[in-house]
């Protein structure tokens, strides 16, 4: 009982005492703790927590099971007896100081959470022994915000990686370094009549799934085991897990850099701002390639720019109605604001109160003028006499002038799937729906055959199905089933990176010869308009 002064007598000591039955023997071990005999983790003293126990008459009446302090995810906590809990992986407590309750929430990144070992001292307060996150996450609703020099990528809002030791300058002069090289190569390639422009097309298509693909391949279970094995005993191979690394970090636009990191702001970085960077250094590159270009090459650094950064900005604008929850039944959240806590509309008259919903609205408003609208009426136009409209529409049939704006449909599609289901949270879906739209771009592609040069239309078909197939090992290594050998996680990670890779230098190699020989694509149109009657 509180207040009550407990009296520790020797062994051999005598006392009289009315009440023998609550008298209980203490041990002494050799560092000074006492304990009860009974229970002996029960360490009492001014340096340690202290434990209260008791033995009531009626045990079943006097205590109450942690499940029944629970509303929700009753079944997921394993009572350790006095204040002490734990909870499965994958799911984390939370508790309030006084309240008679326990919060089970269901992490939305199960590696975030890898069973809270929850634990209250006789103040009430969280014990020194107390784990509810993985390392680099704080204590929070899923453990959904990161830790000090902590950071989340810009796709996946409840992963934290360590920012490192990079200044701010060396971060966005990274993030600039990727998003302009990539436009400045689509820019020098877009030239009318050859093949670099649409090789250089269907290069950004690949990297737009590759990039996703790969980023799944970092969220498998045995990733990590597997960039340890090879660190140990093959430095050689280590360096091929250094460059999917490398490839997911310079992806144009959406590198996995994290804003948190950049310190703009206190803490981490909101939706708002999100969107706000993700617009800023594109639209400088836009700004800088009108100068440099002027009036005559505005338009096609426009096109040229939409075809690079269009999906980028759909992607980031979905970021402001995407929504979770922790717990089943209970009000969701903004995903990419999760860290702030911000919470989600509950009816479309709710919806339409959001300033965030109608700049979302906007957003897709003015990307859908700046790609599709403006390329199909780009398309329209003759090709002959405009070099930005020869951007578009040379190298496809006559009759199939427009069929560009599908493959940004395509990409942005992409995006918009890798914003809506993070690869931490749901991993199945993400993949899944990738590897729908790319078997749907497929079997288009190879129905209708868009090109009038017969090697890009091979060239697009094996782009797609190595995408599907990639997609398909990597599905493979996302699925977990009883004492999978290790070995097949390693060969179908082998077969993977051969795959990517060799891609990769086909596509060098194929670039490389284009712009060697200069082959045009004029004559492949000619004879095409000629067959089928076009002007």
């Amino acid at each position: 009982m509180p207040d009550t002064p407990l009296a520790l007598i020797h062994s051999t000591e005598t006392v009289s005492w009315s009440k023998s039955n609550e008298t209980g023997m203490f041990v002494e071990d050799q560092s000074g703790s006492i304990s009860p005999v009974k229970a002996p983790g029960l360490v009492f003293g001014v340096d340690h927590d202290v434990t209260y126990t008791f033995q009531p008459h009626n045990p079943y009446l006097a205590c109450l099971p942690c499940q029944d302090m629970a509303r929700v995810n009753a079944d997921k906590i394993q009572c350790e007896g006095g204040t002490s809990v734990r909870s499965l992986p994958g799911y984390m407590v939370l508790h309030a100081a006084g309240a008679p309750e326990l919060n089970v929430h269901q992490c939305p990144n199960r590696a975030a959470c890898p069973g809270s070992n929850f634990s209250l001292t006789a103040d009430g307060l969280l014990s020194p022994r107390t784990r509810l996150c993985a390392e680099g996450y704080r204590p929070s609703p899923g453990c959904v915000r990161c830790a000090p020099k902590h950071g989340r990528p810009q796709l996946d809002p409840f992963t934290c990686r360590p920012c490192g030791s990079f200044s701010l300058a060396q971060q966005v002069g990274w993030t600039v370094l990727s998003s302009s090289a990539f436009y400045t190569v689509a820019l020098l390639s877009a030239k009318p009549c050859t093949d670099t422009q649409q090789i250089f097309k269907v290069f950004l298509a690949f990297v737009t799934i590759s990039c996703r693909s790969l980023a799944a391949f970092l969220n498998t279970q045995q990733y990590q085991r597997l960039k340890e094995d090879l660190y140990v005993s093959a430095n050689a191979i280590y360096r091929v897990l250094f460059a999917v690394d490398l490839v997911t970090t310079i992806e144009p636009g959406s590198s996995m850099d994290s804003y948190d990191c950049w310190g703009l702001v206190e803490g981490p970085v909101d939706v708002l701002w999100s969107l706000f960077l993700a617009w800023a250094i594109p639209f400088v590159l836009l700004v800088v390639s009108w100068c440099w270009s002027g009036v005559q090459g505005g338009l096609k650094a426009l096109v040229v720019w939409g075809n690079l950064f269009v999906p980028v900005f759909a992607g980031a604008a979905t970021k402001l109605i995407a929504c979770f929850s922790t717990q089943e039944g209970q009000g969701r959240v903004l995903m990419y604001d999760a860290a702030l806590g911000t919470p989600c509309a509950s009816s479309m008259a709710e919806l339409a109160r959001l300033s965030r919903f109608w700049l979302a609205l906007g957003t897709g408003v003015i990307l859908f003028l700046l790609g599709p609208v403006l390329w199909l009426w780009l398309a329209a136009r003759d090709p002959e006499k405009d070099e930005t409209v020869a951007f578009l529409v040379v190298g496809y049939r006559p009759t199939l002038r427009w069929w560009e704006v599908i493959v940004l449909v395509r990409k942005t599609a992409i995006f918009v799937v890798a914003a809506m289901f993070p690869m931490s949270w749901a991993p199945g879906a993400h993949v899944i729906y990738l590897l729908g739209i790319t078997i749907v771009a497929q079997l288009l592609h190879v129905t209708i055959q868009p090109y009038a040069n017969d090697f890009l239309n091979r060239l697009e078909a094996q782009t797609l199905g190595i995408s599907s197939a990639c997609l398909v090992l990597v599905i493979s290594l996302l699925v977990e089933w009883p004492f999978r050998p290790y070995a097949i996680y390693v060969a179908s990670s082998a077969l993977l990176a051969v795959l990517t890779a060799g891609a990769y230098i086909y596509f060098l190699l194929v670039y490389l010869r284009a712009v060697l020989t200069k082959q045009p694509l004029a004559d492949e149109v000619k004879q095409a308009e000629e067959e089928h009657g076009y002007g």
